[in-house]
Formats: structure tokens, sequence, C-alpha cells
């Protein structure tokens, strides 16, 4: 895709974000995908950064929990773009 193009979809998603906004009905019945994470990540917080915890396991649970997530959300996006692309 060349950048002109992709200047305009991406100024044409903002316009319709400012016009339209986040449909209230639909995350009123699933939560957003980024509060989601936020509680994927305070619950990590709570299960593996625990001041009792010696430090360097602490360290390598947060690793271990931003790759983790990191490769989920990345694994969904790739998902669902592969299911999109089959659309005509």
């Amino acid at each position: 895709m060349r950048v002109p193009e992709t200047l305009a979809v991406l100024l044409g998603a903002l316009a319709l974000d400012a016009v339209i906004g986040d449909p209230d009905a639909l995350w009123r019945r699933w939560p957003h995908p980024v509060a989601l994470i936020g509680r994927a990540i305070a619950w990590g917080d709570r299960r593996w950064n625990r001041a009792s915890l010696p430090e360097a396991r602490r360290r390598r649970a947060g690793a271990v929990a931003l790759l983790g997530l990191v490769g989920i959300c990345a694994a969904l996006g790739a998902t669902l773009e592969a299911l999109l692309l089959r659309l005509p």
C-alpha cells in the first residue's frame, strides 16, 4: 500500500470515529479489547508481582506475561486478518 492511500485510510478512520464514536450497545455486551488487555495485566500483576516474591522471579514472570500477552494479541490479529482476507 502506498503512503497516500494509507494516509487516506487513516484519516477516513479518524473521521468515522469522530462522527460515530464507540458503539455503547456493543461495549455493554462485550468489553472493549483494550479493557480486556487491562484486566489481563491487572490479573497477572496481582498474581505474579507480589512484594513477598523474590525480585528475580517477579522480573521473569513479568517478561513471560508480556511475551504471552503480546503473542496472544498477535495471534488473534493474524487470525482475524486471515479471516477478513477471505471476504470478497
